[in-house]
């Protein structure tokens, strides 16, 4: 292991914390923006919704396509220890956004996350869903509990955006 000059590095980026010799302590106690990333394109590209949005390999993708295909909502939220969150995703939530119902997720996050992997495995585990494999029903019928007992997931909308 290489040593730093106050501690030995774990190989945890949660505990080494690398990115603070960059940007500083302060960072960690920013406030969290109001409003979704939906939110905030929406308004930032109201004017140049058929203006490119992402070129990816190639393939050009608008403002405007990109508001039309939303998959998922996912809320990230400050952890609060006096909160129940639903850790398995037996219950689907969903939010209703100009008439349509799209799944909604509530992560809980503490600073020093990586929000990109935990983004990207919400992301696949909704597709997943949608393809009829259920991981959360699929853990606890390898642990031997009856999932069939279970009700099936209830069907709640939170919110609308209309």
């Amino acid at each position: 292991m290489i040593s730093q000059t106050e501690h030995e590095l774990t190989g945890y980026p949660s505990i080494d914390k690398p990115w603070l010799k960059y940007y500083g302590e302060e960072v960690l106690h920013r406030p969290l923006p109001e409003g979704s990333m939906y939110d905030y394109i929406t308004f930032c590209n109201a004017d140049r919704l058929d203006a490119v949005a992402l070129n990816y390999f190639g393939k050009k993708v608008t403002h405007r396509q990109m508001q039309e295909k939303i998959d998922m909502v996912i809320n990230l939220e400050q952890w609060d220890s006096s909160k129940v969150y639903d850790r398995m995703g037996l219950d689907n939530e969903y939010m209703k956004i100009l008439g349509v119902e799209v799944p909604t997720l509530t992560i809980p996050v503490k600073p020093g996350r990586n929000l990109a992997v935990i983004i990207e495995v919400a992301a696949m585990n909704n597709r997943q869903k949608k393809m009829g494999y259920n991981a959360a029903r699929e853990l606890l019928k390898n642990l031997g509990m009856a999932v069939e007992d279970l009700p099936p997931s209830p069907k709640v909308i939170v919110d609308t955006w209309e």
